[in-house]
């Protein structure tokens, strides 16, 4: 995800999704990744704005800058520690990136 960002120029809007206990999709949520770090013992972390950090679905909350680490990956994509609501389990599905440089 670091390079795809090409050092700042570019912007990366990455896909969560919300899985239950059986593994079926039962939500998500996009946010726009401002940071990502690893190290060589494979400990990845990942930060993002959120805009929808409470319970007001319909409502644009206040943006935060929030960190998370990465774990395992079942196929469905590297798990959000922490990330998400009480019995489901956040996945970081994919990134879109956004550019306007050639």
């Amino acid at each position: 995800m670091i390079e795809l960002t090409r050092c700042g120029r570019d912007l990366l809007n990455a896909s969560i999704g919300w899985y239950d206990s059986e593994g079926d999709r039962v939500g998500g949520h996009h946010v726009t990744v401002v940071g990502v770090q690893g190290d060589s013992a494979g400990h990845h972390q990942i930060t993002f704005h959120n805009p929808a950090n409470d319970n007001f679905l319909n409502i644009h909350s206040t943006t935060l800058d929030q960190t998370y680490t990465l774990g395992s990956d079942n196929g469905a994509g590297p798990k959000v520690n922490g990330y998400g609501g009480t019995g489901v389990t956040a996945r970081l599905e994919g990134v879109m990136v956004l550019t306007t440089a050639p």
